[in-house]
């Protein structure tokens, strides 16, 4: 599972790295847009030949497509739908409709692009705050889902050893002894967890499955942003379950080895 969530993972959060620098780009974009459309009383498209390009950041590939698109007399709709989806951004898709559809019913260029980039700037700050707060969440929610799959394992393992030697222990002295009395067979029982280690076992790989579901639902939800964010998080928990599975069974191996 792990090989082939976490690659998709890792570019969907890549991606997504993109998609907040392009939204960190708008509202001065969108700023200074309107305030070279109202402050000379030109066109949209012509304000964007005064645009400095150097101040948009990231968006700068975009928005040349956009002016070149309507500076060739294609529909103003369709270059911005055009450049709202080659951004990707949610943001941008709404704040960009706000803004095109009220200058053309007549608003101030200027005063309708200082209030989108207001807004927008004031989400993309509220993100930032709480991708700060999340961030310490994701790092908690992962040691303690590393360290709870571990101990799991860890105290299975020490369960099955424990077995097995109580087993090797009550063929030994039944060898020695030719049989065992009614008490001693009854005492032997009581440590034997031969027939229950595969239900345990059983029951501790369910437990890990809760855990890496519940642990990835968590994380994602705590950091918000797109569904596709669980193929890194469900790739990385799963991934972390699995080397604790493959790992620690012959760590407890190598130290508990019992001479009997």
């Amino acid at each position: 599972m792990t090989a082939f969530t976490l690659p998709i993972g890792i570019l969907a959060m890549a991606d997504d790295r993109k998609i907040n620098e392009r939204d960190s780009s708008f509202p001065a974009f969108v700023k200074t847009l309107g305030t070279l459309a109202g402050t000379t009383g030109i066109t949209i498209r012509s304000a964007m030949e005064n645009l400095d390009r150097e101040t948009i950041g990231c968006l700068k590939p975009g928005v040349e497509e956009l002016h070149s698109g309507l500076s060739m007399g294609f529909k103003s709709k369709l270059c911005w739908e055009k450049f709202i989806g080659e951004t990707g951004s949610e943001l941008i898709n709404r704040c960009s409709r706000i803004f095109t559809d009220a200058v053309e019913l007549g608003g101030d260029p200027a005063e309708i692009g200082n209030i989108v980039s207001t807004s927008s700037l004031a989400i993309v700050l509220l993100r930032m705050k709480r991708q700060l707060v999340s961030s310490g969440f994701k790092g908690l929610a992962i040691t303690l889902h590393t360290v709870m799959v571990g101990l799991l394992i860890f105290v299975m393992e020490i369960i099955s050893k424990f077995s097995g030697l109580v087993s090797r222990l009550s063929e030994s002295y039944m060898s020695a002894e030719g049989g065992m009395s009614g008490m001693s067979e009854i005492g032997m029982s009581m440590f034997n967890l031969a027939e229950s280690v595969p239900i345990l076992y059983r029951l501790t790989f369910s437990v890990i499955i809760i855990l890496t579901i519940s642990n990835t639902l968590v994380v994602k939800i705590v950091e918000g942003g797109g569904n596709y964010k669980l193929f890194f998080y469900g790739g990385l928990m799963s991934g972390i379950s699995g080397l604790c599975m493959i790992l620690i069974p012959p760590v407890v191996s190598k130290v508990f080895t019992f001479q009997i």
